[in-house]
């Protein structure tokens, strides 16, 4: 309310001075009045939204007002013939109207209740007048170089109340457009990968060790320098594909040879002006006021003074104070951060206070306490299970039956499926407690489940930006499997999904990344834990894996288990450093279990009376099926009376299925599919090959 109040009262002047000196009609007035006081709530109620983490909300609205202006203004101009600069106008009124709506209609369902009280609200602006101040001369920057150029020769007058540079305000125009993603993209990175790091150091002032703190705070400040240095990479790609699109297209447009000429420098210009308020952000974050105003006055009076003698000269060189001030801008931001760095133990342990001093009753003595995991009782240790999917496969069986025998009291158990699907969810032992929300139950193998992972994976990739920040991650790896002959995709996406994947604010004692790749990695670089452990399934010379993909993620474990000792062999052959922290740990298996499955109805189906080879395991290509099929074929040409049977589902089911038919196997290779219980089938096999 008293945004949208103050905002409206401001606006009453400028559109008396437009109808009673410019000559505008009233109606027109009015309609660009509606139009102005819609655009205000459209972006103070998008500051809400972000805080909510809704941008997803946000773009569709804007979508779908932008869509509805246009039809509008198609329909007023082509249908009900009114005047075409009249007909858009209302269109942009209209359009910025249901924006609004939409998104004040959802703001409402996240907070229904209003306390109707102002007071502290002025009061807290009082308080951070710093904050007020340094978004004012942040704002006066971007725009005070154009107020300096309204005063050129080519300024124009409309209606004698509205001044324009038309040249200069369309270059200016252009080159923000250039640079815009830059904020962006900054702003979900911050959200998704700092902030974690922010929030992991407070954690440990409140609750670590020194060691924690300090480890802490390095990756927090390493992250910094990473989304920055990310950011600038990212950005600098999309200004010149930008920039060489307007250069190419513009004119062509109509665009004037005077606005080209002026648009370069200031293109660089608010290349770096994005770039400094990301580190304006960053300053928000250690709540340094000071570092924020100097950096804000900085950028202002630099812009503004060194862009009064640019007017002097070339119109190349029109931008050059737009370019010098956010440069300035940037320096002192960038030095504060290094200030913030320096004297941060100061600021969170002398000048900060973890209990505010008043009148009343004594706080309680709990310093820090984890509400997230429900059931935790004072003594349990908290246990964190990581694993990629919870598919129908050997180790997550394997996993299920060990999750049951860690049934004790004195364990609080969570377990994070990474890729949030697996039939096997179902399964898992009632005090193992699923962090996914809504995880989906289709089998990986099927399908709808593939379907559902590549979805799974597209949204990490896309909307949460992994893929633009691991993009040179991802040429480097494949480049070299093309090179090596063998391209893993899985193997390939795993850091991505890992970075992708969302957090959790838990302190666990013990966190255990149960398969390779994914959950190794959301682990080591994601999960707050005081130990952590790696397991290894697989034969890691062989299954795609190298420290090129593993970014050293295995030098952040405390323990790494293999399940045998050829497995530990491979592993060490990769990560011969790991040797005094690795061993043997054979999956835990309840063979009572296993043997009264094996007497339950089921089974094969046909009246084969020849010898019954049985394989288990899922069609891809580690498993070597295709060499399986090869042996069949001989057996038969020894006239060997022999069928085999394959249990398992994958995505190499159409390949093999072509082998089969190529060698005339169809009915002595079959492929029987997944199943809930094979140990029928292994009953009744005469031999069981293993893949």
């Amino acid at each position: 309310i008293i945004n949208v109040v103050t905002s409206a009262v401001l606006g009453i002047p400028f559109c008396l001075h437009e109808w009673l000196v410019g000559g505008v009609v009233p109606w027109y007035v009015f309609t660009g009045y509606l139009c102005y006081t819609g655009l205000v709530l459209v972006f103070y109620s998008m500051i809400y939204l972000s805080i909510c983490k809704d941008y997803g909300k946000i773009s569709l609205f804007f979508f779908i007002g932008m869509v509805l202006g246009f039809l509008l203004s198609w329909a007023l101009i082509n249908v009900i013939h009114w005047d075409k600069m009249y007909s858009m106008l209302c269109g942009m009124a209209v359009g910025f109207a249901i924006t609004a709506i939409l998104e004040i209609a959802l703001i409402r369902s996240y907070f229904r209740v209003s306390s109707k009280s102002y007071r502290p609200l002025l009061h807290y602006l009082k308080i951070h007048w710093q904050l007020v101040l340094g978004n004012f001369l942040y704002t006066l920057g971007l725009y005070v170089h154009n107020f300096v150029f309204w005063t050129a020769e080519q300024r124009m007058v409309v209606v004698k109340s509205f001044v324009c540079n038309q040249p200069y305000d369309m270059a200016t125009c252009l080159a923000m457009f250039t640079n815009l993603s830059a904020s962006t993209i900054f702003i979900v990175l911050i959200e998704m990968h700092f902030h974690e790091r922010y929030r992991d150091y407070f954690n440990s002032v409140i609750g670590g060790s020194l060691y924690q703190i300090e480890k802490a705070r390095h990756r927090m400040f390493r992250s910094i320098t990473s989304e920055t240095m990310g950011i600038a990479r990212i950005q600098f790609i999309v200004s010149v594909i930008a920039f060489v699109f307007f250069v190419l297209i513009a004119p062509r447009f109509g665009m004037s040879s005077l606005t080209m000429q002026i648009y370069p420098l200031l293109a660089a210009g608010y290349y770096s002006i994005f770039l400094m308020y990301a580190f304006i952000i960053l300053l928000y974050y250690f709540s340094d006021h000071t570092g924020l105003l100097l950096t804000t006055a900085t950028f202002a009076i630099v812009t503004g003074l060194l862009s009064i003698p640019c007017k002097a000269l070339p119109a190349e060189w029109y931008g050059l104070g737009v370019w010098v001030g956010a440069m300035a801008g940037w320096a002192v931001s960038y030095a504060r951060l290094r200030w913030v760095d320096k004297h941060l133990d100061a600021k969170v342990f002398c000048e900060g206070l973890l209990v505010p001093r008043g009148k009343g009753a004594v706080p309680s003595p709990v310093a820090y306490s984890d509400g997230r995991i429900t059931g935790t009782r004072i003594g349990q240790k908290k246990v964190l299970f990581v694993i990629n999917t919870m598919s129908r496969a050997g180790a997550e069986t394997a996993f299920i039956a060990m999750l049951k025998q860690l049934n004790d009291p004195s364990l609080s158990i969570d377990l994070y499926v990474l890729m949030d699907q697996g039939e096997l969810i179902p399964l898992l032992p009632d005090h193992i407690h699923v962090l996914n929300e809504h995880p989906s139950l289709k089998s990986v193998l099927s399908p709808d489940g593939r379907k559902a992972l590549r979805n799974t994976a597209l949204k990490r990739l896309l909307m949460r930006g992994t893929g633009f920040r691991d993009m040179s991650y991802i040429i480097k790896n494949y480049k070299r499997m093309r090179k090596e002959g063998s391209v893993y995709i899985d193997k390939l996406l795993w850091r991505a999904m890992a970075d992708g994947a969302p957090r959790f604010d838990t302190r666990y004692d013990l966190a255990v990344a149960y398969l390779e790749g994914g959950s190794a990695y959301y682990v080591a670089n994601y999960v707050n834990a005081e130990k952590k452990v790696a397991w290894v399934h697989t034969d890691y010379g062989t299954s795609g894996y190298t420290r090129e993909l593993d970014r050293g993620c295995y030098d952040k474990f405390d323990r790494v288990f293999c399940v045998a000792d050829e497995t530990m062999e491979k592993f060490l052959a990769v990560y011969p450093e790991c040797k005094q922290k690795t061993e043997v740990f054979e999956n835990l298996l309840d063979k009572e279990a296993i043997r009264s499955k094996s007497t339950l109805p089921g089974g094969f189906k046909d009246d084969y009376d020849g010898k019954r080879l049985l394989t288990i395991g899922r069609l891809e290509p580690p498993k070597g099926y295709d060499v399986a099929i090869q042996a069949m074929s001989v057996l038969k040409d020894r006239g060997v009376k022999a069928r085999w049977y394959v249990l398992g589902e994958g995505g190499e089911r159409e390949m093999l299925e072509g082998m089969i038919a190529e060698r005339d196997l169809v009915d002595d290779f079959v492929l029987l599919g997944a199943t809930d219980n094979p140990y029928t089938f292994l009953r009744q096999c005469d031999v069981y090959v293993h893949a």
